[in-house]
């Protein structure tokens, strides 16, 4: 929810927000103050985890950062659908406003009961068919609109790193710390660039994951060699 903008007596409002970068873009606040670690907020979350219909992309859950499979649901194991169809959908306007929160969590109620069904999974480019429960998959967001989703922890970008990540793309993960998750996102992009401020940081990245790339790059003190990144990746 927004909240009134803290002002003391007699202080100059500014004529206008700061423009955001990355104009066109959609900007999502997928993680509110109160989520746990790892966790989305409830107006968020049905993006990722709502019901499942065929034709979609979903990330297939394999129980490690690490190992990648993307697919497509094709349709249901010993049903017709996924029977999870309601009339409580927020408005498209709605769909990431915290006061939707108690009508996502009455909808999610009655879709647990629904996790355990299988959907059935085409893999793309194979003849492979898979089948897994509904509690495992993650839907893989739409290109278009181009977005940019926020976090407050390390758990849940990771998270949307392994399932948001496609064989096709290409990362520029800027703060790269310790190079952890440049190495979850190395196992799920075609290439990835981890880029530090840290001279010690990246050396250490080198160390412990030397088949991944790091740099050390200051992005405000050299644009220029920060736009030749962004270019060698496109």
């Amino acid at each position: 929810p927004r909240s009134a903008p803290l002002m003391a007596t007699g202080a100059a409002v500014p004529a206008a927000l700061p423009e955001l970068p990355f104009v066109g873009h959609l900007w999502q606040c997928s993680q509110g103050p109160g989520e746990r670690r790892g966790e989305f907020s409830d107006g968020w979350a049905p993006q990722l985890f709502g019901s499942l219909q065929p034709g979609g992309t979903v990330a297939v859950d394999q129980g490690s950062n690490t190992k990648h499979c993307h697919a497509v649901v094709t349709g249901f194991e010993g049903a017709s659908g996924p029977g999870t169809q309601d009339g409580t959908r927020c408005l498209p306007g709605l769909a990431s406003d915290e006061l939707c929160s108690q009508l996502t969590r009455r909808r999610q109620s009655r879709e647990r009961g629904h996790q355990d069904k299988k959907l059935l999974l085409q893999v793309p480019g194979s003849c492979e068919t898979l089948s897994a429960q509904a509690a495992k998959l993650t839907r893989v967001l739409p290109n278009c609109p181009q977005r940019v989703l926020m976090v407050t922890d390390t758990v849940s970008f990771r998270r949307l790193a392994k399932t948001q990540v496609g064989l096709s793309d290409a990362v520029l993960e800027v703060g790269s710390s310790l190079g952890e998750c440049t190495h979850v996102l190395a196992s799920h992009a075609a290439a990835v660039i981890g880029v530090d401020v840290g001279g010690e940081l990246v050396e250490e990245s080198r160390r412990r994951y030397p088949q991944c790339r790091f740099e050390w790059l200051d992005c405000f003190e050299e644009p220029d060699r920060l736009k030749s990144m962004c270019e060698e990746l496109s």
